[in-house]
């Protein structure tokens, strides 16, 4: 499904001021985004990677009580904005793809949501299958993955020290 992912990814990003991460060219490089409508080197795209073996595991067994079959994120990706207009878009270009079906949308930019519950980072999370034919040929269309869409404000402050105290705070729950 990450293939196919990846490419509906590209497609909503150029369609509304969507950013990808670039692969910085040296490791003290700060981070760095660049318009879909400007790609032209697929190698320069950093990529997400799938989630985690461990990370898998302790979600089944803590979260989902040993019900592997409720994972939904292990294949994700994110695409950054310079608006929240942007991400608006995006939204709508998103609803409007008739080859996905959204299943579930957390809005953690609603500035009711719970801020210290994920360590102060903000996004807007989007479950959804791909279902078209050749996801159905694979086999892989009833596959939940996860989008998120963030602010380029929020995704240059989203850092290893931020993760390491939010996976603190997770565990600790």
């Amino acid at each position: 499904i990450q293939p196919i992912l990846r490419w509906k990814i590209s497609l909503w990003g150029a369609k509304s001021n969507g950013m990808y991460d670039v692969v910085p060219e040296h490791p003290a490089d700060d981070k760095s985004y660049n318009l879909w409508t400007e790609c032209s080197d697929l190698s320069k795209i950093q990529w997400s990677e799938l989630k985690g073996t461990d990370r898998a595991l302790e979600k089944a067994v803590y979260v989902y009580k040993g019900d592997v079959s409720k994972l939904l994120d292990i294949c994700r990706e994110r695409i950054v904005f310079s608006t929240l207009q942007d991400v608006c878009d995006c939204l709508n270009v998103m609803r409007n793809d008739g080859d996905i079906r959204i299943i579930r949308v957390k809005n953690r930019l609603d500035p009711k949501s719970v801020s210290f519950t994920t360590a102060g980072y903000r996004d807007v999370a989007i479950s959804l299958r791909i279902d078209n034919a050749r996801s159905q040929e694979l086999c892989i269309h009833t596959h939940v993955c996860e989008v998120l869409l963030i602010l380029d404000s929020f995704a240059r402050i989203n850092n290893d020290e931020m993760h390491r105290r939010y996976i603190q705070y997770r565990s600790s729950r």
